[in-house]
């Protein structure tokens, strides 16, 4: 708290928080041993996660007497990225077995080498603020009246990186016993 003089209060804030994860926090259920401490995830490919918040706001209140003048600001600023592996979750929709030891497998076969990779980045940026005059007064009557101001933008986008077509025709292969080209008629 600043207070250059008796009437006047000013009070800065900022709030930052990093978070990183090498890996998703999830695990496997079926190829794990929660009893044990045994908790495995059984992607192919690491789910990174990161994410940074920062928050800078601003409180100045000046007391008149009988009425008080406050005024807050803040901007959110947020940006995550974040890495999924869903070729064992798409390899478990379709029946198939997925196991840190023997990867992807299914029913024609495996798909030792299958991943399915996404990248997603999520942006969100806000200006708050607020003003308001409040009567002080003990009598009976008291009031308050101000206004209320926000602008938000928030962004998501998802990026797919292509798998390789032989590493896809293996996949394919494994569940559906077919070639991707004829699966997908001349894919």
């Amino acid at each position: 708290l600043f207070q250059p003089n008796e009437n006047l209060k000013i009070m800065p804030s900022f709030y930052y928080q990093r978070i990183f994860q090498n890996d998703a926090q999830a695990y496997t259920e079926y190829v794990s041993d929660p009893d044990s401490g045994r908790f495995v995830n059984n992607s192919n490919a690491a789910s990174p996660f990161e994410a940074t918040y920062k928050l800078p706001a601003l409180n100045v209140t000046y007391d008149f007497g009988s009425v008080s003048l406050t005024g807050n600001v803040s901007y959110f600023d947020q940006d995550n990225e974040i890495n999924r592996d869903y070729g064992d979750f798409l390899a478990t929709l379709l029946g198939g077995v997925v196991t840190p030891e023997t990867g992807i497998s299914g029913p024609f076969g495996d798909a030792l080498d299958y991943y399915n990779q996404t990248f997603f980045v999520h942006s969100q940026k806000a200006w708050t603020g607020e003003l308001r005059l409040a009567s002080q007064d003990s009598g009976r009557f008291n009031w308050l009246v101000g206004g209320f101001y926000q602008h938000a933008k928030q962004t998501e986008a998802q990026y797919l990186p292509e798998v390789s077509a032989e590493s896809f025709d293996n996949f394919v292969q494994a569940f559906l016993g077919i070639p991707a080209s004829v699966a997908f008629g001349g894919v």
